[in-house]
């Protein structure tokens, strides 16, 4: 997700509510997210229901960058809270995850989770960027997330899993892990929008390109020149939108 995300509960990069088996797998988000209560980089909560056919909810190999903005409570860089239970169905994970995002809320807030309800959930490999507050919020059970500087999280990629790779260098930043499916550089710019740092595309010369499009099944508009941003099918990502 590159996008600025607000609402006033269950607001997050990817999923507002992880649960039923959901699993949030090789997922990022860079944008804000604001709120009050249950929000994350990632999922605002992870949950399971009572039907054991759905089996645990999981937030697997993912990170996150931006920023978590609340005044409230279960709020976390990757998830806002995590529930489990005694029934291995609800036993809920997170793993191989990191955040370097900035989390603010009152209560039951962390920068990588703000709330975990129970000692039967997993959280492993877990890093987050050392800051003011706890990596975990509140934590029944004793689980370990490492708190780390931005050079060791920078060096992370190996232990993260081969899920992730080297970073890139975007606004000076550190060169934290990226997921294997994105590719390294100092920008990776998506339909304009940076994907590692949401950095947008100030200005460019034009070009000119001729498109068509079809009506709703009557009728072929004439072919129309517009002027459009150049190269952007190779450095900005636009190739599958000219």
């Amino acid at each position: 997700n590159l996008g600025d995300i607000s609402a006033y509960s269950y607001a997050a990069g990817i999923v507002g509510r992880a649960t039923n088996g959901t699993v949030v797998n090789r997922c990022y988000n860079v944008g804000t997210i604001s709120g009050n209560t249950y929000l994350g980089g990632l999922v605002g909560q992870v949950s399971s229901t009572s039907s054991a056919a759905n089996g645990p909810s999981a937030v697997r190999n993912s990170y996150n960058l931006g920023a978590i903005v609340s005044e409230k409570n279960y709020v976390g860089g990757i998830a806002g809270q995590v529930q489990s239970s005694t029934n291995a169905h609800q036993m809920n994970v997170v793993e191989n995850v990191y955040s370097a995002g900035s989390v603010g809320g009152a209560n039951y807030n962390g920068l990588l989770i703000g709330h975990v309800n129970n000692a039967n959930a997993t959280v492993s490999n877990a890093y987050c960027l050392a800051g003011e507050l706890n990596a975990i919020g509140t934590d029944v059970g004793g689980h370990t997330v490492n708190a780390v500087s931005a050079e060791e999280l920078a060096a992370l990629a190996p232990s993260l899993g081969d899920a992730f790779q080297a970073g890139s260098l975007c606004q000076g930043r550190e060169s934290f892990p990226i997921l294997t499916w994105q590719t390294p550089s100092d920008h990776e710019f998506v339909n304009g929008i940076c994907s590692f740092c949401g950095e947008r595309v100030e200005s460019a010369s034009a070009v000119t390109v001729e498109v068509m499009a079809q009506g709703y099944n009557a009728f072929l508009l004439p072919p129309q020149t517009v002027t459009v941003a150049a190269d952007l099918a190779e450095s900005y990502g636009y190739a599958d939108q000219v």
